[in-house]
């Protein structure tokens, strides 16, 4: 049975993401030296993103020790982590 801090958890899992999807707006509407002053933006989401991760994986072990983690639990911390996968993959291609 979900908890409080699970069903919390799984109705703010969807910030990072779209805090992610909104800088890209934001950068976008700038061009040469002004998208480059601009990507610093970028970070944001991801900081969010590594808290929500955290916090996911924290939600996931209660949820574990107390019978098992939800499918839905599981898909918030795989959703709150995409800007942090994406800015990990991003950084080791460069």
């Amino acid at each position: 049975m979900p908890t409080r801090g699970s069903r919390f958890y799984r109705a703010l899992s969807w910030l990072p993401l779209a805090a992610l999807l909104a800088g890209f707006a934001y950068v976008d509407r700038y061009d040469g030296w002004g998208r480059w002053a601009a990507a610093p933006l970028l970070l944001v989401p991801v900081f969010l993103s590594a808290l929500m991760a955290l916090f996911g994986a924290v939600v996931c072990r209660r949820e574990a020790d107390a019978g098992g983690v939800t499918k839905l639990t599981a898909l918030a911390a795989a959703l709150a982590a995409i800007p942090l996968i994406w800015f990990m993959i991003r950084a080791l291609l460069a």
